[in-house]
């Protein structure tokens, strides 16, 4: 049985329904309470990867970078589709100067280091999931675990596939 409260779509519609609780990015990001600002882009189906919903977060933080911390989530008709588009992400990253696995439970992910961002890219059940982090957002040494705790946060949010449980 699912934690995840009923929804008619398999990712949220919005991203203030992305994490948990109502929690404030800006808190996560040290940030003041309330200083990051958030838009939210509903992306289309895309039949041929078998995509089913997409949802992109862009985190603006006082200050900073206009794509200080983008989220991406996507749906996947089934947990070997989102692998692949996983592996696909991972092998267009060309620009990525050091790739290393992160450790994320029960996901698979890759921590990609790029001249512009630090890219975190993850594949759970019948989900991806992008986040990728502007330089200065957080100090560098706190980069991959803002990441992936931010992993941790959003995946529990997600249903699980029907055969799944």
């Amino acid at each position: 049985v699912s934690s995840v409260p009923p929804r008619p779509t398999l990712l949220p519609t919005d991203c203030a329904e992305v994490l948990p609780g109502h929690t404030d990015m800006a808190a996560l990001l040290g940030k003041p309470n309330g200083s990051v600002g958030v838009r939210t882009v509903v992306g289309q189906p895309s039949v041929s990867v078998a995509q089913l919903e997409r949802l992109t977060c862009n985190y603006q933080p006082p200050g900073g970078p206009a794509s200080g911390l983008v989220l991406t989530l996507t749906a996947f008709t089934d947990p070997p589709s989102a692998a692949a588009q996983r592996d696909r992400n991972v092998a267009a990253e060309r620009d990525a100067r050091a790739s290393s696995p992160a450790a994320l439970g029960a996901a698979r992910a890759t921590l990609l280091t790029e001249p512009d961002r630090r890219l975190l890219l993850v594949s759970y059940d019948r989900y991806t999931l992008s986040l990728g982090i502007a330089p200065g957002v957080v100090a560098d040494d706190q980069v991959e675990q803002v990441l992936t705790d931010l992993a941790q946060r959003v995946l529990p949010g997600l249903p699980p596939s029907p055969n799944q449980h």
